[in-house]
């Protein structure tokens, strides 16, 4: 959302704010009408739209677009913001094949575990059809696996488990990487 505030001392009405979007792929524009903005009063304004996942925009907010409210300052009107999805590996955990949380160094050799990532979207559109990979390697032989997972969606500010199954074979230290 836009936080508008009226900084003045009368109250604006009847004023659009104005939302300009620009993608790779288009450029859209959308009008809003505010009816009434008291002094020093702030508004948190969401504009109804839905932005497609997996893209970058550049957005800017224009207050009073058309300069119909009089104000004392006409240079604060306009806010440009660059978005798009953001995915970090928040954290890995590890479980028993009874689902016991245990620590990485603490897995057991034949028996199954879970290998769960956590992918957090920390942007501000969401992110849809990606892929999260492993790779465990072992440190003293040539043993190495990798695996993916494809996630179909993470909203922005969400947070997607991931799973993975893996059943050691023998003793030994063990290297996993994740990446998305």
């Amino acid at each position: 959302g836009a936080v508008i505030k009226n900084e003045g001392n009368l109250r604006a009405t009847n004023f659009k704010v104005r939302l300009i979007v620009n993608s790779t792929s288009k450029n859209e524009t959308w009008d809003e009408w505010i009816k009434s903005l008291g002094p020093n009063e702030t508004i948190n304004y969401t504009f109804s739209k839905t932005l497609e996942p997996n893209r970058i925009y550049d957005v800017k907010v224009i207050a009073d677009p058309e300069n119909t409210v009089e104000e004392l300052n006409e240079w604060n009107n306009e806010t440009n913001e660059i978005i798009g999805p953001d995915l970090t590996i928040d954290r890995i955990n590890y479980y028993s094949e009874k689902g016991a949380q245990r620590e990485g160094d603490k897995l057991i050799v034949g028996e199954n575990q879970t290998i769960g990532v956590l992918v957090n979207n920390t942007g501000k559109v969401g992110a849809a059809n990606f892929v999260v990979k492993i790779w465990i390697n072992s440190t003293k032989t040539n043993y190495s696996i990798e695996n993916i997972s494809k996630v179909d969606c993470v909203p922005p500010g969400e947070v997607e488990h991931v799973d993975f199954y893996w059943t050691p074979q023998e003793r030994g230290w063990y290297i996993l990487n994740a990446t998305v």
